[in-house]
């Protein structure tokens, strides 16, 4: 994904923006090691939609966790 043929530049922070409702239904097992594995190299927002949002899920991409709505 933040790769330099996807157009990643080395100067330039990452920031990825997830939107979810905080409850996988592809690869599982692999959510949470996926989402700690992009916090190394990007800045990370997580915006959760529904009012039936997975909570540990959905934080696990965050560093920073607030609630809204």
């Amino acid at each position: 994904m933040f790769n330099h043929t996807n157009g990643d530049r080395v100067n330039v922070l990452n920031t990825a923006i997830v939107i979810t409702d905080g409850q996988s239904n592809v690869n599982q097992a692999q959510t949470i090691p996926e989402a700690e594995e992009l916090q190394k190299f990007a800045e990370v927002f997580v915006v959760g939609v529904t009012d039936e949002i997975y909570y540990p899920e959905l934080v696990v991409g965050c560093l920073d966790f607030s609630v809204s709505g």
